[in-house]
């Protein structure tokens, strides 16, 4: 995430950094701060990263999905069915 201040807004960096702070704590659930608040002349930067999830598989997130589709494209009536 890059933050750039244009002409006077450099005079309050502090702010800058508390909006970058903000942003990483909304979307703290799925995503981890990388490198944290940095700055470099105008700009203040924050590299965020996915979350990893714990116990979960994609290959078996895949085959879930896959699983479900074949259930729709399987129903005899034409109608699609959740279940």
């Amino acid at each position: 995430m890059r933050l750039i201040f244009k002409g006077r807004e450099i005079v309050h960096k502090d702010i800058g950094a508390d909006v970058l702070k903000r942003f990483a704590s909304v979307l703290e659930d799925v995503a981890q701060i990388d490198q944290d608040i940095a700055f470099s002349g105008r700009e203040v930067n924050m590299i965020l990263a996915p979350k990893k999830e714990k116990g979960k598989d994609k290959n078996a997130e895949g085959k879930d999905k896959e699983e479900r589709s074949e259930e729709i494209h399987s129903d005899e009536s034409g109608q699609s069915q959740k279940s």
